[in-house]
């Protein structure tokens, strides 16, 4: 639907089946969801993961048009890795970048806009 004041219209639901491919420029794609129009894509570290949560993600890639993305970042330090969040901007609206094990929206410090 269209965004009209006092017209409630959902935000995308939240990004499921993520598939990532982890050789060199890693390649991320999810399903296409109705009513987005566009992806913002946060990541950090595993080793920030542990230490921080989610918060510590940051923005890595904002509107993007399409259900993939090739991070060219060169690979993290031995033994550690990147996680991705990923999340759905409708013309109303952002979806959410995921909930955490406690059921609480995931919520990076450095969030795209």
């Amino acid at each position: 639907g269209t965004c009209q004041p006092g017209v409630p219209v959902p935000p995308p639901a939240e990004i499921a089946g993520l598939l990532v491919d982890g050789h060199a420029g890693t390649t991320l794609t999810w399903g296409v969801l109705a009513g987005a129009v566009v992806y913002d894509v946060a990541s950090s570290t595993l080793s920030g993961l542990r230490a921080t949560g989610t918060a510590g993600a940051i923005c890595l890639a904002n509107d993007v048009a399409t259900s993939g993305f090739i991070d060219v970042r060169p690979d993290p330090a031995p033994g550690d890795g990147f996680y991705y969040l990923v999340r759905a901007q409708g013309s109303c609206g952002s979806g959410t970048y995921g909930l955490d094990s406690a059921g609480a929206p995931r919520a990076p410090t450095a969030a795209c806009p």
